[in-house]
């Protein structure tokens, strides 16, 4: 782990704004997931000084929020957006809550439906979940058809 070279409380405790000896000049926010050891990073582009850090770590919370949400909103509507293969049982995982078997498409589908949320968030601008779609549906699926990559194969 980098030594860290500056580092400050910030929002009542949630987390702490702070910079590494390696790059002085970036700051990220970081805070403890509830319960583990881990942590979450975010950069904070904008702050070049520990102050202008902690003005800026107020939307890498909510970010962070806003992101740890989405996953919990797919689960609530019941993937009724995703469609699903009829003649497929979705199996979930005892540990984790995924599912397996899934058809690729409708993880892509999923994951542009998040990034639209995030787009709509003002947390990503169009023009990237644009890309991001294409790059999906027009290059990755094609290519994973064309291989023969389906849920449960193995290289």
């Amino acid at each position: 782990m980098p030594a860290i070279a500056q580092k400050a409380k910030a929002l009542s405790g949630k987390g702490v704004v702070l910079s590494y000896v390696d790059k002085p000049d970036n700051f990220y926010w970081r805070e403890q997931v509830p319960g583990t050891k881990r942590y979450l990073h975010r950069l904070l582009p904008n702050a070049s000084t520990i102050e202008e850090a902690l003005e800026e770590c107020i939307e890498a919370y909510t970010a962070l929020r806003q992101e740890q949400a989405a996953p919990e909103l797919i689960e609530s509507l019941g993937h009724s957006q995703v469609p699903q293969d009829s003649s497929r049982r979705d199996a979930r995982t005892s540990n984790s809550g995924r599912y397996k078997n899934r058809p690729v498409e409708a993880c892509v589908r999923e994951f542009i439906d998040v990034e639209q949320r995030r787009v709509e968030a003002d947390l990503l601008k169009p023009r990237t979940l644009r890309n991001k779609s294409q790059a999906l549906l027009k290059q990755m699926l094609p290519y994973l058809a064309e291989q023969r990559v389906t849920p449960g194969s193995r290289s």
